[in-house]
């Protein structure tokens, strides 16, 4: 009789509760972080791909619109100058190299693509050549041979 039982139940119900109200600000979240990524915001592009490739915060894996935000990243970054601050930022042969896997093998609503994969693995491994990372570029020309002659 110390009221422990209601106290017991109602910590319980409040755990829950913080579930859902955590589902419920990932979703609102991402629809601020989709809006800022709209708006061409770097940071929201690269989030808003990975959740939808990954199926992070609460969505569900769409590869279809994971390569839409990729593209976005990688056509907002493209036009940034060497003196920007980069490092804060995915280098472009990773964000190449993800839409050459996710198109290498389909999935998600994506189409299978391997020619179309095969030639960002290729663009992959020249941005890597051109950061100084030889043996990452090595491995993007393989994957892209691969790519190749899976068609």
């Amino acid at each position: 009789g110390f009221g422990l039982d209601k106290d017991l139940s109602s910590g319980i119900n409040a755990e829950y509760g913080q579930l859902n109200a955590s589902e419920i600000s990932e979703s609102k979240g991402m629809v601020y972080m989709e809006k800022a990524a709209k708006h061409g915001n770097i940071t929201a592009l690269l989030t808003v791909a990975q959740a939808y490739q990954d199926g992070l915060y609460s969505v569900e894996k769409r590869w279809s619109k994971a390569q839409k935000y990729y593209q976005a990243y990688l056509d907002v970054t493209e036009n940034l100058s060497s003196t920007d601050d980069m490092s804060t930022f995915e280098p472009r042969y990773q964000i190449l190299a993800k839409l050459a896997e996710m198109l290498c093998t389909g999935g998600f609503g994506l189409d299978k693509d391997s020619n179309r994969s095969g030639e960002l693995y290729s663009e992959a491994a020249e941005a890597a050549m051109s950061s100084m990372n030889g043996r990452l570029a090595n491995k993007f020309y393989m994957l892209a041979e691969e790519a190749w002659s899976s068609e």
